[in-house]
């Protein structure tokens, strides 16, 4: 019961946190950058990527910890998504290259 408890947790903080990012990135202001920007000082790709980083984590404990879902499987949903994550700054510069 305990564990499931950690994954129920670990799911409200991965949410919460995917939640807190799509603000972040859509709270552009003019001459300014994002939230993380303006307040923390990280350049703009590298606190939404941490922060990916860090949903995608926390669902994956929940996954494990609620579900009980081996951890072989877990890795094969989280390992693509990292990697997606590590290319949606590329793929966005690719597809705004032309409106410059």
């Amino acid at each position: 019961m305990k564990k499931k408890s950690y994954g129920y947790a670990s799911l409200g903080m991965g949410l919460l946190m995917f939640l807190m990012l799509g603000v972040n990135f859509t709270s552009f202001d003019v001459n300014q950058g994002s939230f993380i920007q303006s307040h923390w000082g990280i350049s703009e790709p590298i606190g939404t990527l941490v922060g990916l980083f860090w949903v995608v984590f926390f669902l994956g404990a929940a996954l494990r910890f609620i579900w009980d879902i081996p951890l072989k499987r877990i890795m094969f949903i989280c390992l693509p998504s990292v990697v997606g994550i590590s290319l949606l700054p590329f793929i966005l510069i690719l597809l705004h290259a032309g409106e410059l």
